[in-house]
């Protein structure tokens, strides 16, 4: 087992790594296909840490390609993991890709309330001597600049921008150098220092060209070509509109080329060259409407992919309630008491509860049994099994714990509690008259009951919880069977 779980790890791994590889040389189609695989293997094998990772990856992949509604799910599934396990620093990686896509919208006062978050979740972690510490100050500090500098708050976003630059220091983080000086740019402008751009506009557009990975890459030329337009470099503005466009044939993708599309009506509009702008509007209008088609046809891919995992979970509630049922009584079973007795006694000692535990055998079964043989006795123990669990309904689970043996779960089980249970279960059983086919032994099967009240200390495994209830049951047997007898424990 640990083998197979060892190899699935593996795989996962390489499909991940593969994923990062499509995602630099830009082939999201192929991204998303080995990301959703890692996804799933990572979960397979059991690996919560690298499961999360893998989620909030795949949001990367999904917000690259425009797909904002599966993009937030895989993030919000992510961060709900990482919160429940206090992952800190995938928290605060979710964190800031949220942001980043409140960024992209122009919701700038929200971007903002999830960078703090981002920068919050990793002093959380205490992760300051390690180097992905370094690395997320960076990003956060500069997407925190930039929804500062659109707020038209530039000394906020000056103090921002400091602050990643000494992150930076600290770290490599050479892609995104381009951002670094495109947000400089522009809040040096604004504060009136206009030298800086002119002096690094050669360097601001080698920089663009040389950038060959995904990472930020439309939003980082939608910034530098606002930096150009305000600044009136309408030459290098156009320069720049050929890049992209060029990258947005290149990814054949419908989003990419709507972007480019707009950034020229933007320039065209600028230049006042209306008959080109027009044209392209109507092209955008084209392009648009392809658009929302993938959209549902990939909103109906994600209706049936929910609908199928929603069928897979039912399947494997049911797999799993069967395999904690006895098949021949309905009740629980031995694996199901095991289980169940864990999650008791952790919950009774989280809130100061009583619980209570019987033990019920068949009276003079096995004389049954022997002399009228197994059908008999099986139609007999569903019978029993029946009358138990109509008794314990409300008040705690019965299990079938071996040959005739029943065993009863109660939390809160109280004195009064398992008093009113056991006398339900006698009276119920009389008047149901079950016929005892022995005449010489009884005419009416009956059962012995045993109980036992306390409070868990938190250490009792099932062997000691049946241990202290067959204490009660001994007593019962050895005065005549028949009845019920119940212990309370001090406390």
């Amino acid at each position: 087992m640990e083998n197979k779980t060892n190899d699935l790890w593996n795989q996962a791994e390489k499909y991940r790594l593969r994923a990062r590889t499509a995602l630099e040389e830009k082939n999201l189609s192929e991204t998303e296909q080995l990301a959703q695989e890692a996804v799933r293997l990572f979960r397979k094998c059991g690996d919560d840490y690298q499961y999360t990772k893998a989620l909030n990856f795949l949001g990367v992949v999904y917000a690259r390609m425009g797909d904002e509604c599966r993009a937030m799910d895989y993030y919000l599934e992510g961060l709900e993991y990482a919160s429940d396990r206090t992952y800190y620093d995938i928290q605060s990686l979710i964190y800031n890709n949220i942001g980043s896509r409140y960024q992209e919208f122009g919701e700038h006062k929200k971007a903002i309330y999830y960078f703090q978050k981002a920068l919050e979740a990793y002093r959380q972690g205490n992760f300051e001597q390690e180097a992905d510490y370094w690395n997320s100050t960076f990003v956060c500090s500069l997407n925190l600049a930039i929804s500062y500098q659109k707020l038209g708050r530039p000394k906020e976003a000056a103090h921002c921008l400091e602050r990643a630059e000494e992150a930076m220091e600290k770290t490599s983080v050479e892609e995104f150098r381009l951002a670094v000086m495109v947000i400089k740019s522009s809040i040096c402008w604004d504060n009136g220092d206009r030298g800086f751009v002119k002096e690094h506009l050669t360097q601001l557009m080698k920089l663009c060209g040389e950038l060959n990975v995904v990472n930020d890459y439309l939003q980082n030329v939608q910034e530098l070509a606002a930096v150009l337009k305000k600044t009136g470099q309408h030459a290098s503005w156009k320069e720049l509109l050929q890049m992209v466009e060029e990258v947005a044939e290149k990814q054949d993708i419908i989003y990419y080329r709507l972007i480019s599309i707009e950034m020229w009506m933007d320039y065209y509009h600028t230049m006042g060259e209306m008959e080109k702008y027009g044209r392209l509007c109507m092209k955008h209008a084209r392009l648009s409407q392809q658009q929302k088609e993938v959209e549902h046809r990939e909103r109906a891919k994600t209706l049936d992919m929910r609908i199928a995992l929603r069928e897979k979970e039912k399947e494997r509630r049911i797999a799993e309630k069967k395999a904690e049922t006895d098949s021949l009584t309905g009740v629980g079973n031995r694996y199901g008491l095991e289980k169940e007795s864990r999650r008791l006694v952790q919950e009774a000692v989280k809130e100061g509860k009583v619980i209570a535990v019987g033990i019920l055998d068949i009276d003079f079964f096995k004389q049954v049994n022997d002399t009228y043989g197994h059908n008999v006795g099986d139609e007999c123990l569903r019978q029993v099994a029946g009358i138990l669990k109509k008794a314990v309904d409300g008040y705690g689970s019965v299990y079938r714990f071996g040959g005739d043996e029943f065993v009863i779960l109660v939390p809160e089980g109280d004195y009064e509690a398992a008093e009113v249970i056991a006398a339900q279960i006698k009276n119920k059983l009389k008047e149901t008259h079950i016929e005892n086919l022995s005449p010489r032994i009884a005419e009416k099967i009956t059962l012995s009951q045993g109980y036992v009240c306390f409070r868990p200390s938190g250490e009792e495994r099932l062997s000691v919880l049946l241990e202290r209830a067959d204490k009660a049951l001994y007593k019962v047997k050895n005065s005549g069977k028949n009845g019920y007898r119940i212990i309370l424990e001090e406390w």
